[in-house]
């Protein structure tokens, strides 16, 4: 590889000599190239610094901008084994996927089958899995169940345990029976699970499925808070109604009726116990604090004891908007009512749901609403 050699030199009872001979134009190039490279990283860094955007819900600056970027994503790890091919906070938009598995060859198989799709990091162990699922918040995790340190099942206890990661769909890779595994997902809260060895066709199958059923919780908390908005029931009817709705459609625990061919049930999920408190938290907190014009997503982080990239991640995967998109969506569907309910002006009522300008109010209410507040 270097286009080096080694020779030795060696008498009987005096020992031997080694000598390994390096050319030294190949460290040159490599001096250049990484100059090169630096210079290329400088350019890149300059470049994302110049798209960076402010961030207002209430004055008209970009709705997006409470997206994480790589200045406040934590870094990724240094350990060799806990490979990451799209660190938290890069522009790669693609849905994240955590791989946690003690056996480089099985990482290396799946990220292989999954990387052309998604954003993968990886895990050596539970422990350094929890950490990585804490701090980037993925879109799923897929997890051997035996492995040193902490076990699969360890880490998806804790990670369902936490508010910030505790909506993440968790796939687990298992050696074990399907009725041992059943009673192990009901327990530690798996979403799905595939028994080794496995298919990589149903590997990807049961991704998809899991990251759709994602998507369409997503759609059905669009259609019930688009509906109802901030109509005083603080979360609550979008919560009950969300789940009779997913009820009538046939969705249940994938673990009380998995599909015969092992796929996941494509319809939406119900909110465990501890995301439907913290939607009903946030929207609660949200409507308390409707009229505060200085409500940003730094107040709301504080309030829910997460971090702001931990917020965007988990408000975004549920509901399909940033964090500075719901409060919007709150500050319009509370103007609505209060115009429908009359004596207020638009800009009395512009003003009681914390927007500074009337005038960017009437932009944002034409362009959530399709007419403006005086065209109802």
């Amino acid at each position: 590889m270097m286009g080096g050699r080694v020779t030795v030199e060696s008498e009987p009872g005096h020992g031997a000599t080694f000598t390994v001979l390096l050319p030294a134009e190949i460290e040159e190039k490599k001096g250049e190239e990484r100059k090169e490279n630096d210079g290329k990283n400088v350019d890149n860094e300059r470049n994302e610094s110049d798209g960076k955007k402010g961030n207002d819900v209430n004055n008209g600056s970009n709705g997006d901008a409470d997206a994480p970027t790589s200045g406040s994503a934590p870094a990724a790890t240094a350990d060799p084994q806990a490979q990451t091919s799209a660190p938290a906070g890069s522009s790669d938009n693609r849905p994240q996927v955590l791989i946690v598995d003690d056996s480089d060859d099985i990482r290396t198989y799946i990220s292989s089958l999954l990387s052309d799709r998604y954003a993968i990091t990886s895990a050596a162990d539970g422990s350094e899995g929890l950490r990585m699922a804490m701090e980037n918040v993925p879109d799923l995790i897929v997890s051997d169940v035996m492995m040193p340190v902490m076990d699969g099942l360890e880490m998806c206890r804790r990670v369902k345990g936490e508010t910030a990661t505790s909506h993440i769909p968790v796939l687990m890779l298992t050696a074990r029976t399907l009725e041992e595994q059943r009673a192990e997902g009901y327990d530690c809260g798996a979403d799905a699970y595939i028994t080794k060895p496995f298919s990589g066709k149903v590997l990807i199958s049961r991704v998809e499925n899991l990251l759709e059923s994602r998507r369409r919780l997503r759609e059905l908390f669009s259609g019930v808070y688009g509906r109802h908005g901030n109509d005083g029931n603080n979360g609550n009817e979008w919560n009950d109604e969300s789940n009779e709705k997913n009820r009538t459609a046939g969705g249940n625990d994938i673990f009380d009726n998995p599909p015969a061919d092992g796929c996941c049930s494509g319809a939406a999920p119900a909110l465990n116990a501890a995301d439907s408190r913290f939607m009903t938290r946030l929207l609660g907190f949200i409507a308390a604090n409707i009229s505060d014009s200085d409500l940003n997503v730094e107040t709301i982080s504080a309030e829910m004891n997460l971090s702001r990239v931990q917020l965007y991640r988990k408000v975004k995967a549920m509901t399909g908007a940033t964090p500075v998109e719901l409060v919007r969506q709150s500050r319009l569907s509370r103007a609505e009512e209060l115009l429908l309910e009359g004596g207020k002006t638009v800009s009395e009522v512009a003003y009681e749901v914390g927007f500074s300008s009337p005038s960017y109010f009437i932009k944002c209410y034409k362009d959530h609403f399709g007419h403006t507040p005086n065209d109802r």
